[in-house]
């Protein structure tokens, strides 16, 4: 049976009702993190607060285990075409990350995409440069705690 034969045979109204709630579902962000215990705990109320606060967007936060397992895991993922929305890398693993070319977006290019601005100023020199791309722009940033 050819492909236009099967489309056709679906019924209108399946499909119109499908594309109607695909229409007014929030967009999914998967979250993967390292964060177990309390720091996990916060995050998930920060993820829960946020979800809470408005309809377009929904986060699913998912604990992937420890720093190595969560790289490992994101790499896989991306190779196999299902890459988290984002995933929380730690410091060892930016430089495997920052090198992974169209895997990652960066920093200073979400910056522009979105206009929310990033201020490398705001970091200490050491701290800058670790994150930096070899032309000085933001590759990747430090995480910082949320706010209590």
């Amino acid at each position: 049976m050819k492909r236009r034969t099967l489309l056709a045979a679906a019924p209108a109204g399946a499909m119109l009702a499908s594309a109607a709630n695909a229409a007014s579902a929030p967009t999914s962000i998967a979250l993967w993190h390292a964060m177990g215990g309390a720091l996990g705990d916060t995050l998930q109320a920060s993820v829960d607060k946020f979800n809470a606060s408005q309809s377009d967007y929904q986060v699913q936060a998912t604990y992937k285990g420890t720093y190595a397992d969560l790289l490992t895991a994101s790499i896989a993922a991306w190779r196999g075409g299902k890459a988290p929305s984002i995933a929380q890398v730690f410091d060892v693993g930016t430089a495997d990350m920052m090198a992974a070319g169209r895997a990652v977006v960066d920093v200073y290019k979400l910056s522009e995409m979105t206009g929310v601005a990033i201020d490398p100023a705001t970091y200490i020199p050491a701290v800058r440069g670790y994150y930096s791309l070899n032309n000085g722009k933001m590759g990747a940033a430090p995480s910082t705690p949320p706010p209590p």
